[in-house]
C-alpha cells in the first residue's frame, strides 16, 4: 500500500491553500490544528482570524485578543466623587462615628 508522507512544506502549501481574504482570515481543519499548532499560531500572532473547521463544517473561530487602552484610575469619576464633602475630610474620624455605638463596648 502506499504511504503518504506528510512534511512541513506539505502542511504548509494546505494551511495556505485555506487562506481567505487576502491574508486577514485564515480556514484551518481540526486535523491542521492537531498536526501544526505552530502555523495557527504564526497566523494569530499576525493578527489573523482563524475559522477553526470540522467536516467542512466552520465549527469556530479564533482570533487574535485586541489590545485596548484602559484609562488610569486616577481619571475614573469614582474616585473624587466625596471631594467636595466637609464631613470626610478626615476618613478616620468618619469611620469612627460611623461605628460608634456598635464598638463601644469592646
Amino acid at each position: 500500500s502506499p504511504v503518504l508522507l506528510l512534511t512541513d512544506s506539505f502542511l504548509e502549501c494546505i494551511l495556505t491553500m485555506h487562506t481567505v481574504n487576502e491574508g486577514l482570515d485564515m480556514k484551518a481543519t481540526v486535523l491542521d490544528m492537531r498536526r501544526n499548532p505552530r502555523k495557527i499560531l504564526d497566523a494569530i500572532e499576525r493578527n489573523e482570524t482563524v475559522i477553526l473547521t470540522s467536516r467542512g463544517k466552520s465549527v469556530a473561530r479564533i482570533e487574535p485578543i485586541r489590545k485596548t487602552e484602559r484609562p488610569s484610575i486616577k481619571d475614573l469619576d469614582i474616585f473624587g466623587m466625596w471631594a467636595d464633602r466637609d464631613d470626610m475630610s478626615d476618613p478616620v474620624a468618619y469611620v469612627r462615628t460611623l461605628r460608634k455605638g456598635r464598638f463601644d463596648a469592646l
